[in-house]
């Protein structure tokens, strides 16, 4: 009984931990022009390893796969990335930067970190 108390006890700090900095992310992509999903998009192509599609940053980040799309149609819009059919499956895209939107998103995460590290 006691161990299960603890559990709960440890399970809400975790969620109130998690919330407030789901806030002030939100916050900071506001003040920088983005919507948090934005961003998490935008991080998610960034600190791509491989190939970068839609699905896997719907799975990453738990967004939806309808808003991925949405963010994504108009970060092409801005000239930001470029989707390309996939080599493996047609169906799906590789989602890269332009060399602008590599540099817009070099800028925002940079300046992201940086006031993360201001924090610790």
């Amino acid at each position: 009984m006691i161990k299960n108390i603890q559990f709960m006890e440890q399970l809400n700090q975790y969620y109130t931990t998690w919330q407030e900095w789901n806030c002030m992310y939100e916050e900071w992509a506001k003040a920088n022009g983005l919507s948090a999903n934005s961003l998490l998009v935008l991080s998610a192509i960034y600190d791509s390893k491989e190939e970068c599609t839609q699905k896997k940053i719907s799975q990453r980040w738990l967004v939806p796969k309808q808003t991925v799309n949405m963010i994504l149609k108009d970060f092409e819009k801005q000239g930001l990335v470029e989707l390309s059919p996939m080599r493996t499956d047609k169906r799906r895209k590789t989602i890269c930067f332009t060399p602008k939107g590599k540099e817009y998103a070099k800028t925002i995460l940079s300046k992201l970190r940086k006031s993360g590290n201001e924090c610790n």
